[in-house]
């Protein structure tokens, strides 16, 4: 979960956290795109799969996250979670969320932590990224960064 910590603020490095459609981000510049992309495969346990949301969840929480957000030039990011296993399984991810203060940062993270996981099986990560970039490519933002974070512990 400390990991966790590092690869987001250096990620953000570069203020209303609501979900968002398309229609709603045209147009909108952010300093960066980040997809939380979050293995469930078999491999990942319950208990695991728990731990990969809370520590997402306490990073969004932490008052160096918050600063490296308001530290960019725009002063806001763009932040969705992807929850991925084999490619021919469904992905699951969460809505757009723009996040350019501690109060949206709590609501992201609160979204985190209560996502249900619906998915396992094999390891895929391949399809994970492809459908992350996707999600980038369609979501209507234009960010100054993009980043797709990985989260698993598959040998791919």
């Amino acid at each position: 979960m400390t990991a966790l910590l590092p690869r987001i603020a250096l990620a953000l490095g570069l203020a209303a956290a609501l979900p968002m459609d398309r229609g709603q981000a045209a147009n909108l510049i952010v300093d960066l795109e980040l997809v939380l992309a979050v293995d469930a495969s078999a491999s990942v346990d319950d208990k695991e799969f728990a731990l990969q949301l809370g520590g997402i969840a306490e990073a969004f929480r932490d008052d160096a996250v918050h600063a490296a957000i308001a530290g960019g030039p725009r002063g806001r990011i763009a932040v969705a979670m992807l929850v991925w296993a084999e490619g021919m399984v469904p992905k699951q991810r969460t809505d757009w969320y723009v996040v350019a203060a501690p109060e949206d940062a709590e609501t992201f993270a609160r979204t985190v932590e209560t996502f249900q996981r619906r998915i396992s099986g094999g390891t895929g990560i391949g399809a994970g990224l492809v459908e992350a970039m996707r999600l980038m490519d369609l979501n209507g933002i234009e960010g100054l960064r993009r980043v797709v974070d990985v989260s698993g512990d598959g040998i791919e």
